[in-house]
């Protein structure tokens, strides 16, 4: 498994990454300005098998939060690549 944060800051934090055993791509989103840790989350893909195949997947579900670098979705093809 690997983890990424991509953005941290006071407004979100976007998380994204590899899920080995599940092989699919993950992202996350966090609200940072909410104080209830249960509603902090407000993008969770990738909790099911084969979700999200390829870096870009993950690129265009980050997109209203962050746009990814070509060198973050090579990392992320890697991090693929090694994990499986």
């Amino acid at each position: 498994m690997s983890r990424h944060i991509v953005r941290d800051d006071q407004l979100f934090k976007v998380v994204v990454g590899w899920d080995s055993p599940l092989r699919t791509f993950f992202v996350q989103v966090h609200d940072q300005t909410e104080p209830d840790e249960e509603k902090r989350i407000i993008l969770w893909e990738g909790t099911r098998p084969r979700e999200l195949d390829q870096p870009w997947d993950v690129k265009r579900r980050v997109l209203p939060w962050v746009t990814l670098s070509h060198e973050q979705l090579v990392e992320l093809r890697d991090d693929k690549l090694s994990n499986n």
